[in-house]
């Protein structure tokens, strides 16, 4: 492991400041900068300000024969419009004046009597000229010019306005643009994989994993055969090619994947396992599992990673094609056991009523039977039998006779249970009622009665007959309970029908 000291700077730095293209074109810029500046300073360079100066005398001079061809007409008018013109026509002239050798100021363009300090000539600043007029072979006046010095903004201004160090400035962002450009391009098409020797290609080349031995900057140094396959690019076209420029995409998703696994393994110099990533090749989509380790010298910092891909698309699409058979089971799971339970509604109810059959309802009952003779609970049973059925099915036809049946067997369900009413035969049914006393249940048989009776009750009218029998009447099982019950239906048949007959009024 290397020093954590030089591991946390190199981290610390900057991106940029890591790339060796970019220290190489920075070092090219300098060395040219300081050429350039060496040449100035040796002399090799012309002096631009030396040529300034040159021109600011040679316009000086043109200006005092103008000013002083008017100044011996002794035309001053003249003379102020020379030097306005002259201000005018110059970019660096700010202000212009003519003064006599007495020291009184002739005449000045705007500003000038304010801005000229006579000391400031005699100082030899580069802002000030004074160009000596004579007449008649005797000094007799002095053309003094202000220039713009160049210095606002202090030391930076002044030092930007210098043409060599705009030059070098210029030179130097442009040169770093072009140097950068051109480096990256030479170094991406230098064969980095020259340093690996051919036994270790050879070797990597015989994995069944694709392997990428990638440097700092992301950028591929050596593929082998299996990840080419992988990717559907060749070994030369994935060398120099950043890892990340690759289309990779989440698994399942078109999603691109973000915070890769190498990324993480060269940022934070850990290895990263086990991270699915899928990538588009020409044979399809291939699904990946990715390991990624950092690579060093011991002694520095991390110099790049070393990452390995196990090709799992086989095992994904084995997988998908059991998760899709597993689901097909169940769902042919899920439709048998509906398919039962239709058959056990269908082995319970009857078909035309969908109340209990006869079978099932003589287990329910016999259940209810033993239930109440242990804690002596009130259980009766009730007999229904449509009147005259025979009539109606001759009279008005199957269809409406079952329409009937249907009628009367919903208005017993509204008194009780659902496995508690039964289809006993063609148009006799049968009804449990548990925990009520004989009353309450001659009410609930008399309330179904009126019901069956009234009018609009059915498609037809019709009437019921009813009979009642009572657990604690005596009776020994279920089956003797119904058969009381039975016996009391065919006393309210014989008596006229549509009445209800209990058991015990004819025991009694």
């Amino acid at each position: 492991m290397f020093d954590s000291s030089v591991k946390a700077e190199e981290t610390n730095k900057p991106m940029w400041s890591r790339s060796p293209f970019v220290r190489l074109s920075l070092s090219l810029v300098m060395l040219a900068c300081t050429i350039l500046v060496a040449l100035d300073l040796g002399g090799f360079v012309p002096s631009v300000e030396a040529a300034f100066a040159e021109l600011r005398g040679v316009r000086a001079e043109a200006l005092a024969l103008r000013v002083v061809s008017a100044a011996e007409r002794r035309d001053l008018t003249t003379v102020a419009r020379e030097l306005e013109r002259a201000v005018d026509e110059s970019d660096s002239l700010v202000t212009a004046g003519l003064r006599s050798r007495a020291g009184v100021l002739l005449t000045s363009t705007k500003g000038h009597a304010q801005d000229w300090n006579p000391r400031d000539a005699g100082e030899g600043a580069e802002g000030a000229l004074i160009v000596p007029i004579q007449r008649g072979g005797q000094p007799w006046a002095q053309l003094e010019l202000r220039y713009d010095a160049g210095g606002a903004g202090g030391f930076l201004g002044s030092l930007t306005q210098r043409p060599l160090v705009r030059i070098v400035g210029a030179f130097a962002f442009l040169a770093f643009l072009a140097y950068a450009f051109l480096l990256r391009r030479a170094l991406r098409h230098l064969d980095p994989s020259t340093v690996i020797p051919p036994r270790v290609k050879a070797t990597l080349d015989l994995m069944a994993e694709g392997v990428l031995l990638i440097d700092r900057e992301e950028c591929i140094i050596l593929a082998n055969e299996a990840f080419a396959q992988q990717s559907g690019l060749s070994p030369s076209r994935l060398t120099g090619r950043s890892i990340s420029k690759l289309d990779w995409r989440v698994p399942g998703s078109l999603e691109p994947a973000q915070d890769l696994p190498w990324a993480r393994a060269l940022r934070e110099s850990a290895s990263q396992q086990g991270v699915a990533l899928a990538l588009p090749s020409q044979h399809g989509m291939r699904m990946l599992m990715v390991t990624s380790a950092p690579v060093g010298d011991g002694k520095g910092p991390v110099r790049g990673a070393i990452v390995t891909f196990d090709d799992i698309t086989l095992l994904e699409d084995k997988s998908r094609q059991l998760e899709d058979a597993l689901a097909e089971l169940g769902k042919s799971r899920d439709e048998i056991q509906l398919h039962n339970d239709e058959l056990r509604v269908l082995a319970k109810c009857d078909p035309l009523t969908g109340v209990s059959n006869r079978r099932s309802f003589m287990s329910h009952a016999e259940s209810q039977f033993e239930s109440a003779s242990e804690v002596s609970a009130d259980l009766a049973i009730i007999m229904v039998d449509i009147d005259h059925f025979k009539r109606v099915n001759d009279e008005y036809g199957h269809v409406i006779g079952d329409e009937v049946i249907q009628s009367v067997a919903q208005e017993l369900l509204a008194n009780s249970e659902r496995d508690s009413v039964c289809r006993y035969g063609g148009e006799e049914f049968c009804l449990l009622l548990r925990d009520r006393s004989i009353e309450e249940v001659r009410t609930v048989a008399e309330r179904m009665r009126r019901a069956i009776a009234a009018d609009g009750f059915a498609a037809v009218p019709v009437t019921a007959s009813f009979g009642i029998s009572s657990w604690k009447s005596g009776t020994r099982d279920v089956v003797e309970l119904i058969d009381r019950a039975d016996q009391a239906l065919y006393v309210s048949k014989d008596r006229g029908r549509d009445r209800v007959t209990h058991w015990d009024d004819l025991a009694g």
